[in-house]
């Protein structure tokens, strides 16, 4: 089911070398640090406040899961951070769906805002998605989280909304040029991206400005 694709020969060439300083720098945790931030300032009463939480939780979100699977690049399991290889995707992203889980019960313990309940409740749904397609399928994380990033920006009628819908086929180009992922794997990434930035909206809309 197109699943396939010759990561490990990936093209040479000026184009290539484009391609990935695109998928390095636009990558999934670049698109969710900028969603948190967005919906946190958007959300949250002052400018103090949500300074404050979104330090927090991307401090919380970020850096365990990121230590763990460079580790995994370290000791050869992965690749790259990228994970190119679906099946060696499924126990990384399992630890990530866990360690998001517990954050959100702590975050929940020291009585953060609803809002950044609902925004990491969002997230979760997320990885849950990419999760269960990963087991059967491999789907592009780059434009998943990125087209989330673009529907949500685009939802909350912010300016950059329409910066962040360019890079979607920036990105797509990337992954399919560099053979990381089929033009299908893209294009499912950015399906399952919009639908749970809809989803999510739905739910934090009463706190947005």
């Amino acid at each position: 089911m197109g699943d396939h694709v010759s990561y490990l020969n990936p093209p040479s060439g000026k184009a290539s070398y484009l391609a990935r300083a695109i998928s390095a720098i636009i990558n999934p945790v670049f698109a969710g640090v900028f969603i948190t931030g967005s919906i946190f300032f958007q959300a949250l009463p002052d400018r103090h406040l949500a300074a404050k939480w979104f330090g927090t939780t991307v401090f919380l979100t970020v850096t365990p899961p990121l230590s763990y699977i460079l580790y995994l690049v370290k000791t050869g399991y992965l690749v790259d951070i990228f994970m190119p290889d679906r099946q060696r995707r499924i126990k990384p992203i399992g630890f990530i769906a866990a360690w998001v889980t517990f954050t959100i019960i702590l975050l929940l313990s020291v009585r953060a805002p609803l809002p950044v309940i609902l925004t990491l409740v969002s997230a979760m749904v997320l990885i849950g998605l990419l999760f269960a397609i990963t087991l059967i399928w491999k789907i592009s994380f780059h434009t998943a989280v990125l087209t989330t990033a673009a529907t949500v920006t685009m939802m909350q009628d912010l300016s950059q909304a329409w910066i962040i819908s360019l890079l979607i086929p920036l990105v797509g180009w990337s992954r399919v040029h560099l053979r990381r992922h089929t033009t299908l794997q893209v294009i499912g990434g950015s399906i399952a991206g919009c639908i749970v930035a809809i989803i999510g909206h739905y739910f934090l809309r009463p706190y947005l400005n």
